[in-house]
């Protein structure tokens, strides 16, 4: 398995990747971030050699926004999920506010990793007291975007 680079300098990565059957695998670890240009060479026993594939392969970025996936349920009581989705590790803050835009508790403030994440309300403020039935607002802020639901509460 040989990579190009971007200056044309072509290295040998694998002498012989690993095969099981008519399949071979190999894993790049060192694989440039924007996109690898890769060549396959067959060598027989008497030493020869040829070139039999030739692919490139981009890197695909994953979306750097944050977005909520699923709430759950809604109207809710006492309890909703928030499923959200953070596209790229960064800081991720949770809140809920009321009908005017107040900040009644915030669920996190913290760093998230890339993925899906989950996080529940049972209806009470930052003091710990039960807020009364009507709508509030699921409000999910990342380093490079947000995201808002808005969610009812049956008492």
């Amino acid at each position: 398995v040989w990579r190009d680079d971007s200056v044309g300098d072509p290295q040998c990565l694998a002498p012989a990747p690993s095969c099981e059957g008519p399949l071979c695998a190999y894993l790049d670890d060192a694989a440039p971030p924007e996109e690898a240009h890769y060549r396959l060479q067959w060598r027989r026993d008497d030493g020869a050699t040829a070139w039999v594939a030739e692919t490139c392969v981009g890197v695909a970025e994953l979306p750097r926004s944050v977005r909520f996936v699923d709430v759950h349920p809604n109207p809710f009581n006492p309890r909703v999920t928030a499923s959200f989705t953070v596209g790229a590790s960064q800081r991720t803050r949770v809140t809920v506010l009321d009908a005017r835009g107040r900040e009644l508790v915030r669920l996190a403030d913290r760093r998230y990793g890339a993925g899906r994440h989950e996080i529940a309300w049972e209806g009470r403020d930052a003091g710990g007291r039960e807020v009364s039935a009507g709508v509030y607002i699921l409000r999910l802020e990342g380093d490079d975007g947000e995201d808002t639901v808005k969610i009812s509460l049956l008492r």
